[in-house]
């Protein structure tokens, strides 16, 4: 009762986020800070000993790793709260899932989450430039690619990797499409904004020395942003498909996983 009461709870503060999210592109960071606080009150005191240097241990993981993807331009800092909020709530696989997972839950709802992610965003990416009349290949960038994937994929079926292959395979042909499609794609996601206009954590193309490169801005970086700038606009958001991966690792763990079995 108590584990389902605590699922009711993240879904739902979940839900409101990504909702949040869909609608501005931003999500107040105290809803899920305010959600891991509680998991941290819940579950620190009832842990094992085993189990609470786990918990700690992966919680430290998720914030290194976020600090540095986040300094490095990678990740919002909400991404990085909103899996560490899964983490405290939820730190191993509800016992209600249907199958079992060997992985630590926060891990396969990340996994699950950038799947969604992916197949997603190509669907919509391809809906948009359709219907735009941009769908305009460039096959010569992926030549290098396809010879690779085909070699990947007759070395696995050699040794019978029939179900990792077929899974690689779907992978493959998102990878190639939007590299096929990359000025297409490209042209529909990215805008040209005024520098007062780029909200905080957007990314955005600024030139240094002459050469072109992505930021996270924040800070001083968007401090230092002047005139025009071409600004990722039409990103997906990443909430709602955390919310999805979410629900998905709660009652069917790690989606590559069951397809492999």
């Amino acid at each position: 009762m108590f584990e389902t009461i605590i699922i009711i709870i993240a879904i739902l503060i979940f839900s409101v986020a990504a909702f949040q999210d869909y609608k501005t592109s931003y999500v107040d960071d105290w809803l899920l800070l305010g959600l891991g606080i509680l998991g941290l009150i819940l579950n620190y005191f009832n842990l094992n000993a085993i189990q609470a240097i786990f918990y700690s241990v992966t919680g430290l993981i998720i914030l290194a790793l976020g600090f540095i993807l986040n300094k490095l331009g990678q990740v919002g800092s909400g991404d990085i709260v909103a899996f560490l909020a899964i983490h405290l709530l939820i730190p191993f696989q509800p016992q209600i899932a249907l199958i079992p997972n060997v992985f630590p839950f926060v891990l396969t709802v990340f996994i699950n989450s950038m799947l969604f992610l992916t197949l997603g965003s190509t669907i919509t990416y391809l809906v948009f430039i359709t219907l735009n009349k941009k769908l305009i290949p460039e096959f010569n960038k992926a030549k290098f690619y396809i010879m690779l994937y085909i070699i990947l994929d007759v070395f696995l079926l050699y040794f019978n990797q029939i179900k990792l292959t077929m899974l690689l395979l779907v992978v493959e042909i998102i990878m190639i499409f939007f590299k096929v499609f990359e000025k297409s794609i490209n042209s529909i996601i990215i805008q040209t904004v005024n520098a007062k206009e780029v909200m905080d954590e957007d990314i955005v193309i600024v030139k240094k020395n002459g050469i072109e490169k992505k930021i996270l801005a924040t800070g001083k970086q968007k401090e230092n942003l002047r005139g025009t700038v071409k600004n990722y606009y039409f990103l997906p958001r990443l909430v709602p498909y955390i919310l999805i991966g979410l629900i998905y690792s709660v009652f069917f763990g790690d989606f590559i996983l069951n397809i492999l079995k």
